[in-house]
């Protein structure tokens, strides 16, 4: 919505106030560095894993003990790891075929790519993650089971 109102505002004889200056100069950031608000989020992930800040959902995992809790863990890392894979797959495939086809954003003169690659590397990143710590979570000393 800034950039439309843009030109109504860029008059030499007009000085801005502080906060529309600040409001425009913010979302010029924000139009020429949209990637890096995707990166920070997605590129994030691998660390959120490593150090056990995500959610998960264990009402089932934990009334269960011993070997059949390890086991169910297992399985749902597996299946966890499996589903990010196809994922980063699925982002991969659709940054590719962005960059090919220069697909842009609709409102602004901006490719689409570099977001999904973005993305695509940070969920590669967390599948790598949840790969090393599959060893761990067999044995029930990942990170995923210390409480916060």
């Amino acid at each position: 919505i800034v950039p439309s109102f843009k030109p109504v505002f860029e008059s030499p004889e007009v000085d801005l106030p502080a906060l529309t200056a600040a409001i425009m100069a913010i979302a010029e950031w924000m139009r020429s560095y949209w990637y890096l608000m995707v990166g920070a989020v997605f590129l994030a992930l691998p660390f959120a894993y490593q150090s056990g800040a995500n959610i998960r959902v264990t009402f089932l995992a934990d009334r269960l003990r011993g070997q059949v809790q390890l086991a169910v863990n297992l399985l749902v890392q597996i299946v966890s790891m499996l589903y990010c894979a196809a994922l980063v797959f699925a982002t991969a495939r659709q940054a590719y075929n962005m960059m090919v086809t220069r697909t842009m954003l609709t409102n602004l003169d901006l490719p689409q790519w570099p977001g999904h690659a973005v993305v695509s590397i940070g969920l590669f990143l967390t599948t790598l993650m949840m790969l090393i710590d599959l060893p761990r979570v067999r044995a029930g000393r990942s990170s995923l089971f210390t409480e916060s």
